[in-house]
């Protein structure tokens, strides 16, 4: 056999090997790429992302909070006007939930403790089910769960209300149910600008509600005068 020939054949066998893998390696790149892309684009236009700290003094907005009117436990009406001039957190939950409820409102319960301090904070839990959550349901929920009655409000509305201010308002929860909520939080300011979205119902909640409660204080740190 002629070495030289095995040789070159060798050689070529390897640049061949190493072809292929740099293709496959590139392949895997622009996939991966390309996914990334995906799911921050779907979560651009859900409006669910992952709780990131926010740069108070950059005031990013991801827009204004929708305007609503909408009844407390005590039969109040409480609207987004109510709200100006607060740091506020909203969420959407529904009584009988017993998936991921609980624990976006245990979430909630945990930053209203965090930041107690504050007076000029708010909180906004609003019903997807306002047929069965009538406002004696409301209220045992909150006596449940300790909800300060004077700073986190529990509303409930029409179905058909509820269901645009979750979904064209604050861009979530699924376009097919209404009952069928984000387990996302979202922090606005007190322009009434929305200014982050955290996830309440994950096993690293604890965390997001953390951060969220440090945003908070970011926000009335960064617009005292």
């Amino acid at each position: 056999p002629d070495p030289n020939r095995e040789f070159t054949m060798s050689l070529s066998s390897r640049r061949e090997t190493i072809i292929v893998s740099i293709v496959v390696a590139s392949a895997v790149l622009v996939a991966g790429i390309a996914g990334t892309m995906i799911i921050r684009k779907k979560q651009q236009k859900t409006g669910e992302s992952y709780a990131t700290p926010i740069d108070a003094s950059l005031e990013q907005s991801m827009g204004k909070a929708p305007a609503f009117t909408l009844e407390n436990m005590d039969g109040k009406k409480i609207s987004n006007t109510d709200l100006l001039g607060k740091v506020w957190v909203v969420d959407f939950i529904f009584t009988t939930c017993g998936g991921t409820c609980p624990m976006m409102t245990e979430s909630m319960k945990v930053v209203q403790d965090r930041v107690k301090d504050l007076a000029d904070v708010r909180f906004v839990s609003i019903t997807v089910d306002p047929k069965n959550d009538t406002p004696q349901a409301l209220r045992e929920y909150a006596q449940h769960w300790g909800a300060d009655p004077e700073r986190w409000y529990f509303l409930r509305g029409e179905r058909e209300e509820i269901a645009r201010i979750d979904r064209e308002g604050f861009h979530l929860g699924n376009p097919d149910d209404v009952v069928d909520h984000s387990q996302r939080l979202v922090l606005i300011d007190p322009l009434g600008k929305i200014r982050g979205y955290y996830d309440g119902a994950t096993p690293h909640r604890g965390t997001h509600a953390q951060t969220l409660a440090e945003d908070i204080r970011k926000i009335l740190v960064h617009q005292r005068p």
